[in-house]
């Protein structure tokens, strides 16, 4: 690509197995974005992200799941209002769906954790509510979320060696 797409647009091309390598060929388009390096830089960080994307198939897997599921919680509106009143949630969010290349397992507790932040600045109650709504949107089972939950908590190390993380690989 020779512009940059909207996070939405990346989200979109990853949930269909597809990373973008953007090409930008001035400095007038390299100073439109948050990036210190020049053009070089910026076409190698996104083929980074494309071979780290490609080459761990269950890792890959994982992403691609994920990804589909924040696709369908992006549009069913649970997360609107929030997205709309937080500028730095939406930057969260936008850098979670867009750019953050890692284990399911990890984009989820960034989500969570981010969500927790984003409820926090507000004063607002405890997100699990809003939690669970996704992770139902998900069509999660019930036992499979309390380990999702239970992955974002403290005890979190102490449940790592078990094999029931795995499950969050099958977003």
């Amino acid at each position: 690509m020779f512009s940059i797409p909207s996070p939405i647009r990346v989200l979109e091309m990853q949930c269909e197995g597809e990373r973008v390598v953007t090409a930008l060929l001035s400095s007038k388009e390299l100073s439109s974005i948050r990036f210190d390096k020049d053009a070089l830089a910026f076409i190698l960080h996104d083929l980074d992200h494309s071979e780290k994307f490609h080459t761990n198939i269950e890792c890959f897997k994982g992403q691609v799941g994920f990804l589909r599921c924040m696709y369908m919680t992006h549009f069913s509106g649970l997360l609107t209002k929030l997205l709309q009143d937080d500028s730095v949630f939406l930057e969260e969010y936008n850098y979670c769906i867009a750019d953050m290349n890692t284990y399911p397992t990890h984009l989820f507790q960034y989500l969570v954790a981010k969500l927790i932040i984003a409820f926090q600045r507000h004063n607002l109650d405890n997100p699990k509510q809003i939690i669970t709504s996704m992770l139902d949107q998900w069509n999660m089972p019930k036992d499979i979320q309390l380990i999702a939950i239970n992955a974002c908590s403290d005890s979190f190390d102490k449940s790592w060696q078990s094999n029931d993380i795995e499950v969050l690989y099958n977003f």
